[in-house]
């Protein structure tokens, strides 16, 4: 299954893929040539929270291999122009789906400009600019980590719930069960 996604970046972008048992998801992103390129991932729910991933250019070189990872920032820079393949394998599972969170940040080559071009003012803007952007990036990332230990945490309580139940029906059952045998050593017997 594969969907094919065209960007052109100058911004970050942010998927959701659900992998099913067994199967593997990729995508392909047509990036230009020499783009420095970051994908961060984080398998947010699903199993033992891992995930394989590979990344292989139009020429079909691998650039990125990772096994069983639950997350990761994983750094390439485009040699050709192309569509570079990006894909997520849960084949090494045989129940659970796995949902993952990953998204792209990439930035045009952009020639830099000489520091007398570049007043103090721009500098800060600059500045706050990047530290604005990586605010936002690590507010993402907690709230998926929040996200995953939600649900780790309300997969618990359900357990915890069910559990109880059992307990209380087997108390309630064994409680009986001596009543009535306690009740049995004080019935008088007639012997006839």
């Amino acid at each position: 299954n594969f969907w094919f996604l065209l960007f052109f970046f100058a911004f970050t972008n942010s998927l959701i893929v659900t992998v099913p048992p067994q199967k593997e998801e990729c995508f392909i992103f047509d990036f230009p040539s020499e783009l420095a390129t970051v994908l961060n991932f984080q398998v947010t729910s699903g199993g033992a929270l891992d995930i394989d991933v590979l990344i292989t250019s139009p020429d079909q070189k691998v650039l990125v291999e990772a096994f069983k990872e639950s997350e990761g920032k994983y750094s390439f820079v485009t040699g050709t122009e192309g569509g570079y393949r990006i894909c997520f394998s849960n084949k090494f599972s045989r129940v659970s789906e796995k949902i993952v969170n990953f998204q792209i940040e990439s930035e045009e080559d952009i020639k830099p400009a000489r520091a007398e071009d570049v007043s103090p003012l721009e500098k800060g803007i600059l500045q706050l600019s990047e530290a604005l952007h990586n605010i936002k990036t690590e507010n993402k990332y907690m709230r998926l980590r929040e996200m995953a230990h939600r649900d780790t945490s309300e997969s618990t309580n359900t357990r915890i719930l069910w559990w109880t139940c059992i307990e209380t029906v087997t108390l309630i059952g064994m409680s009986l069960y001596q009543i009535y045998y306690l009740k049995s050593f004080f019935e008088v017997r007639k012997t006839v």
